[in-house]
């Protein structure tokens, strides 16, 4: 009995018995409790989807009325609409990064740094927690020496982005300088350069072990049919006009346009497809032709759109140059400059000591 008790006592100690109506034992550790349980936002999202669902609905009809009778809704009346749904959108993006797995949660903010912009966050929140990781990618041209937005800047970005989960492919896009007209329209001097590019990186520090370098001449060469299968499709529900606004990555004014060059924006967008890439992380200066990838998206049906991060582009040395060029030596620092030279384009590099007043033909435009 005594030996009874005391096995009694310590099961009381350990345990809290309830019973129910029905005389079912339900049983709790004490020395052990559960951990809580992860707090869901599902109710709050759900009512928040309605909301985004009827906001947009809401805007697509005011937009058809519009259409067909200018007078029947104000412009000030659908921006206040747009403005709504932007809110709304918003507040579904503090939601799910609220929710989010601290670890995935991580992983999105390291890949989010590497952007200015982002198209969108919630798909590449979505990309994070994809099990199998997801690809990157992005596009060079061999054209010649590298700067260090080319080679640093780009190195950190690729390390951040493997770094997240990522597998990086290197477009090694030998055909497009020819298209371009790149190192006199010789392809084996392009060849050569872009040899010269992927050793660059690899002293600079980039991470290699999740990163492919895929040249455009090989592989269009041994998958011909399903490269030209998507590039004909893109072209055929693309229209001319829409091709020369994407005539600027290539630095081409539109009235200077060779026939090759129409056919770059078209190539660049059926990379995007031909890699199966996911997210698009190339310069700002490249964003419209990613924009293009993701019209065709939806002109096609296609479901998962491409993500567009945008990384920022470091400004050259001289007054109102948006980004380092290699064709102005002065307007770069390049990767084999000596530290003489590094020191002289710093000194000389554009750097007022105040913000000057924007010029009469800027501040007119802007306003």
């Amino acid at each position: 009995f005594s030996r009874r008790s005391k096995r009694n006592s310590i099961a009381k100690a350990r345990l809290d018995v309830t019973r129910t109506p029905r005389n079912n034992v339900s049983i709790v550790l004490r020395n052990k409790p559960q951990p809580p349980k992860p707090l869901h936002n599902c109710t709050k999202m759900e009512a928040l989807q309605a909301q985004v669902d009827a906001q947009g609905s809401k805007i697509r009809a005011m937009k058809e009325a519009i259409k067909a009778d200018v007078a029947s809704h104000s412009k000030e009346d659908l921006d206040k609409e747009i403005k709504e749904l932007t809110a709304l959108k918003e507040k579904m993006q503090a939601l799910e990064l609220e929710a989010l797995d601290p670890e995935i949660k991580a992983r999105f903010e390291l890949l989010r740094s590497v952007g200015e912009e982002c198209v969108t966050e919630a798909e590449l929140r979505a990309l994070c927690k994809r099990p199998g990781g997801f690809v990157l990618y992005d596009g060079f041209e061999p054209s010649g020496r590298m700067h260090i937005a080319q080679g640093v800047f780009k190195a950190m970005n690729v390390n951040k982005c493997t770094k997240a989960g990522g597998t990086f492919i290197f477009w090694v896009a030998d055909w497009f300088a020819l298209m371009n007209d790149k190192m006199g329209g010789d392809l084996d001097k392009i060849k050569v350069v872009g040899k010269y590019l992927v050793e660059v990186w690899k002293a600079t520090g980039m991470d290699m072990s999740r990163v492919k370098f895929v040249w455009s001449s090989d592989e269009i060469t041994n998958r011909a049919e399903p490269y030209w299968m998507q590039a004909l499709d893109i072209a055929r529900r693309t229209t001319i006009a829409r091709v020369k606004k994407c005539c600027q990555i290539m630095g081409r004014l539109e009235n200077k346009l060779t026939a090759a060059q129409i056919l770059y924006p078209l190539m660049q967008c059926t990379d995007i497809f031909f890699l199966k890439a996911d997210v698009c992380q190339l310069g700002v200066d490249q964003r419209k032709v990613n924009m293009l990838a993701r019209e065709y998206c939806e002109s096609a049906g296609i479901k998962n759109k491409p993500v567009i991060l945008s990384h920022h582009m470091l400004y050259g040395l001289k007054k109102g140059q948006e980004k380092m060029s290699k064709s102005d030596p002065d307007s770069a620092i390049f990767m084999e400059d000596t530290p003489e030279d590094v020191a002289r384009k710093m000194h000389n590099a554009y750097c007022p000591r105040q913000a000057e007043a924007a010029e009469p033909a800027a501040a007119a435009a802007a306003a």
